[in-house]
């Protein structure tokens, strides 16, 4: 993959939409990629493994997830029926149309 912005190194204001939208469509022309704000982070180098990190970046995850609530009303991804679990956190999860 080409190089992604690594979102554990941005500060809150550094992630946009444009920026999102880059990682989403970088990682989705390589492979099938469910879109959750886990995700993205994982693929962007985040330790999403590591339970602690993610409770202690709640903002980034937060501010991920109102993205992609924007980029869905705007008709870029769409929202799939079922939600993604991992690690008994449950996202809704979305596709690249």
């Amino acid at each position: 993959m080409k190089n992604i912005a690594k979102l554990y190194d941005l500060s809150l204001l550094e992630i946009n939409e444009l920026l999102i939208l880059e990682i989403i469509k970088s990682i989705s022309a390589k492979r099938e990629f469910v879109i959750t704000p886990l995700s993205i982070l994982g693929a962007s180098g985040f330790p999403i493994a590591n339970q602690t990190e993610v409770l202690n970046n709640k903002a980034k995850t937060r501010k991920i997830k109102q993205i992609l609530i924007d980029l869905k009303d705007k008709g870029i991804i769409e929202q799939r029926k079922s939600k993604q679990d991992y690690l008994g956190i449950k996202e809704a999860a979305y596709n690249l149309i």
